[in-house]
């Protein structure tokens, strides 16, 4: 089993990578070279790839199997990374299903669709600043799933 990060869309790395060591996993970080750490992350397998659109993503679609964690903000990889077995938890800390990223999905087009349509001021809702009660929901929710073995994912 391992664990496998976005290192594009995924500001916790060092709590993931902390969490992961604690239940004995092996990580990998996938990251482009926009992303590139200056330092190596200890304990981790980092992985480079270009600097190309979505490049991060398509990688940790192909490295995903039935069993691995895989932590990611992005949606459209969180739905692939579900259907393909693996068990997907956000920054912070919320296990991902595939019902809930469908809908999440169709939201996102919605909303899109509604910007391109709009006229004048254009703006959605980001998200909330990460907090240390973030961070510490992340690393509960790691281990609880390198507890239970990686079981998840599709549903």
């Amino acid at each position: 089993m391992r664990v496998i990060i976005d290192g594009d869309s995924f500001p916790a790395k060092k709590e993931a990578i902390e969490a992961a060591a604690a239940g004995k996993a092996g990580v990998i970080v996938v990251t482009s070279m926009a992303h590139a750490p200056s330092e190596k992350y200890a304990g981790a397998e980092l992985v480079l790839v270009e600097n190309e659109n979505q490049a991060a993503d398509i990688r940790i679609m192909n490295l995903a199997q039935k069993g691995d964690i895989v932590l990611t903000n992005d949606t459209g990889l969180s739905l692939v990374a579900v259907s393909k077995g693996a068990v997907v938890i956000d920054a912070y800390g919320r296990t991902r299903n595939g019902r809930e990223l469908e809908t999440r999905m169709e939201i996102v087009h919605i909303e899109k669709k509604a910007l391109r349509q709009k006229k004048g001021k254009r703006k959605i809702r980001g998200l909330s600043a990460y907090t240390a009660l973030d961070a510490s929901r992340l690393k509960d929710a790691v281990l609880n799933a390198l507890k239970n073995g990686g079981k998840g994912g599709a549903d």
